[in-house]
C-alpha cells in the first residue's frame, strides 16, 4: 500500500511539474497595468525566496516612473495558475546604449527592472511562489531565447541572492542554450539577526569597549552637542528630508559613490520617501548636533527585516563619532520594532561584520550574447580588461 501511495505521489508531483513548465507569461505593457496589480505583487514579493524593499511594487513603479523613459526598456511579465492566482513574475529590462560609462555603454544590456545604472537594488530576482520557482526559471530563459532575442548584446545580473532557486534556473536553461553565463562577483551583505533577543542583550554580548562607546558615546554627544533625533515625514517633510540627505552624501563621500548625485536618483527618491513611509516601510531621521544637522539615516522596512540604505554624515562632526551613533540608532530601533533581522548592504564589509553575525552572498552574472557582432565585441573587450588586470 505505502509502495502504491508513493508511486502515486510521484506520478502527481510529475503532473503538477509538466503543468508548471507550461505556464503562460503576460506582459505588462504600461505602468498603468502595472498599477493594478499593487496587492497582488508585494503578496508575491513577500512569499517568494528572498523578498527585498527593492522589488516591491511601490520602488518598481516609481522606478519605472522616473526611469523609464531614459532608455530602460521595460520587459514585465507575470504567470497566474488556473484559478487566476498571481504565482509569479519575469521583471526584466534592456538598457540602450550609454546607460553605462566608457566602453560598456556601447552595449544593450538585459538586467531585472532597477539593477542597472546608477539605481542598483539588493537581493533582484525572479519572484515566484514556493514550488514555482523553477517554472518561472524556465518560462523566463525561453522569454530571453525567444521574444528578447536580438534586443540585447550583454546579460548583466547584479546582486541576486546565489541560493535563489528561480534566477539559478534560469541561468542553467541560458547556458544550456549556448549562453556563457559567469559569476562575475560574488560579494557578502552581512546581517544581525534580531529575532531572538534585546537590544541590551545584544550589548551584553559585546566587548567591554563596544559597551563604553555606546554609552558614553551618546550621553557625550547629548551633553556637548545637545544631540536631538528629527524624524523625516514629522518635524521635517520628505522633499527637504531628501535634500538633507543629498548633501550630507556630498559631504561624506563626494562622487565616489553614485547614490544621490544626479536629479533622477534625488527625483526617484522624493517620490518613494512618501510612499514608504505611509505603508510603515521608512526609517528616515537625522542626527543635529550644535543645532546642525549632522547626519542622516534612510533605511528601509520590509518582509519584517531592517534594510540599512544610507547613512551619510558630516566629517566637521568627527569627534561626535555620528557614524558610529547612526549605526547605534539603527540596530537599537530594529530591535525596538521587533523586527527579525538588520541587513546592510554590500560595501565596507570588514566594518558591518562588527556589527553584525550572519551574512548572505549576493552574485552578479554576466554574458555576451552568442549571436550577433555586440555579443563578440563584448567578449573580446572583457577578454582585453582581463589581461590589463592581470
Amino acid at each position: 500500500m505505502q509502495s502504491l501511495l508513493k508511486k502515486m505521489n510521484g506520478r502527481a508531483r510529475s503532473i503538477n511539474s509538466r503543468q508548471h513548465d507550461c505556464l503562460r507569461l503576460v506582459r505588462v505593457s504600461t505602468r498603468e497595468e502595472f498599477s493594478t496589480l499593487e496587492h497582488e505583487w508585494d503578496v508575491l514579493i513577500n512569499s517568494s525566496q528572498t523578498p527585498s524593499p527593492f522589488m516591491s511594487w511601490d520602488y518598481l513603479d516609481v522606478w519605472w516612473q522616473v526611469y523609464g523613459s531614459l532608455g530602460y526598456d521595460v520587459h514585465l511579465y507575470i504567470a497566474r495558475d488556473e484559478n487566476g492566482k498571481l504565482i509569479g513574475a519575469v521583471p526584466l529590462m534592456v538598457t540602450q546604449r550609454g546607460a553605462f560609462p566608457g566602453a560598456r555603454g556601447k552595449f544593450r544590456h538585459l538586467a531585472f527592472m532597477g539593477g542597472v545604472g546608477e539605481m542598483l537594488g539588493e537581493s533582484l530576482e525572479l519572484p515566484a511562489l514556493y514550488g514555482y520557482e523553477r517554472s518561472i526559471g524556465k518560462a523566463a530563459a525561453k522569454l530571453i531565447l525567444g521574444t528578447l532575442q536580438g534586443k540585447w548584446e550583454v546579460l548583466y545580473f547584479y546582486l541576486v541572492p546565489k541560493q535563489s532557486i528561480s534566477t539559478n534556473t534560469m541561468l542553467k536553461e541560458l547556458s544550456n542554450a549556448g549562453i556563457a553565463v559567469q559569476t562575475t562577483h560574488s560579494l557578502a551583505s552581512p546581517f544581525l539577526n534580531t529575532s531572538n533577543s534585546n537590544w541590551e542583550e545584544y550589548l551584553s554580548k559585546r566587548s567591554k569597549s563596544f559597551r563604553k562607546n555606546v554609552r558614553y558615546g551618546e550621553s557625550s554627544a547629548t551633553r556637548k552637542y545637545g544631540m536631538k533625533r528629527i524624524q523625516a515625514g514629522k518635524d521635517i517633510s520628505y522633499r527637504n528630508g531628501i535634500k538633507q540627505l543629498t548633501r550630507l552624501s556630498s559631504l561624506r563621500w563626494g562622487n565616489d559613490i553614485k547614490a544621490f548625485h544626479t536629479p533622477e536618483f534625488i527625483e526617484f527618491h522624493n517620490k518613494l520617501a512618501p510612499r514608504f513611509g505611509e505603508k510603515n516601510q521608512l526609517s528616515f531621521s537625522f542626527m543635529e548636533l550644535d543645532g546642525q544637522i549632522a547626519g542622516g539615516l534612510y533605511d528601509f522596512v520590509f518582509d519584517n527585516k531592517m534594510w540599512g540604505y544610507q547613512a551619510p554624515w558630516d566629517s566637521n562632526f568627527s569627534k561626535a563619532s555620528p557614524g558610529f551613533l547612526l549605526n547605534v540608532w539603527s540596530i537599537r530601533e530594529c530591535f525596538e520594532l521587533g523586527l527579525r533581522e538588520f541587513h546592510t548592504l554590500p560595501g565596507n564589509t570588514e566594518y558591518k561584520e562588527g556589527w553584525t553575525d550572519h551574512q548572505h552572498t549576493l552574485n552578479m552574472y554576466e554574458a555576451a550574447c552568442p549571436d550577433g557582432l555586440g555579443g563578440a565585441l563584448f567578449t573580446i573587450a572583457r577578454g582585453i580588461d582581463r589581461l590589463l588586470l592581470k
